[in-house]
């Protein structure tokens, strides 16, 4: 905490000065701009969400190391393996910001073609309804499924018995669902579980730097 002088003494600066301030410092140690824009947004971002450890002042350690070459300020990132669902990256000593951006956004690309094809099984579908119907605990009575044509006849195929902890449950067919998609409609309004909208979250919530 501050003290009452250290206070008075404190100058404040807006965030887009502040963000400006650090593509320039950066630029000026080599990075591209869209590189040097990307760790200055990652850096003012912890500042202003109470991250300061990973904030503004680190800019002169960052300098040092970019003048020294401990850190490439024009690294090639590129993979170096890649599955269905996994991928290992060479980052090639660049800023860790930017590595960190590149691999967010191939996480994105896999986990939408892994989803594009996607095909739950009946049990598949059942854990998606109770993760869905979870989200809503503990809101359990006269809630209401909405499933594709295919995944609501897979349902059909498990036992009835998780029906039992949601009185007043219903299951509607809604024909612009896909497989793997499931939105629960409550009295708080609809509970959202397609697949599109998980990537959306996904995607907000990995690339928000």
């Amino acid at each position: 905490m501050l003290t009452r002088t250290q206070a008075q003494d404190t100058r404040r600066f807006p965030a887009a000065i502040l963000r400006a301030f650090l593509v320039d410092a950066l630029r000026a140690c080599g990075l591209s701009e869209a590189d040097a824009s990307t760790v200055a947004k990652a850096m003012l971002e912890a500042d202003l969400t109470g991250s300061d450890a990973h904030g503004i002042f680190r800019l002169a350690g960052y300098v040092r190391q970019l003048k020294r070459g401990a850190i490439n300020p024009r690294a090639s990132i590129r993979v170096l393996e890649r599955g269905p669902a996994t991928a290992l990256i060479d980052g090639d000593h660049g800023m860790g910001h930017v590595v960190m951006t590149y691999a967010a956004h191939l996480a994105v690309e896999l986990a939408r073609r892994l989803l594009a094809g996607y095909e739950p099984s009946a049990e598949q579908v059942l854990r998606l309804c109770e993760e869905t119907l979870g989200q809503l605990y503990p809101e359990r009575e006269n809630l209401e499924i909405l499933l594709s044509p295919r995944d609501a006849g897979l349902l059909d195929q498990v036992s009835s018995d998780w029906k039992t902890r949601h009185p007043g449950l219903r299951i509607t067919i809604d024909a612009t669902l896909g497989s793997g998609d499931c939105q629960v409609r409550s009295r708080f309004g609809l509970t959202d579980a397609r697949r599109q909208s998980k990537l959306e979250a996904l995607s907000r919530e990995l690339l928000s730097v």
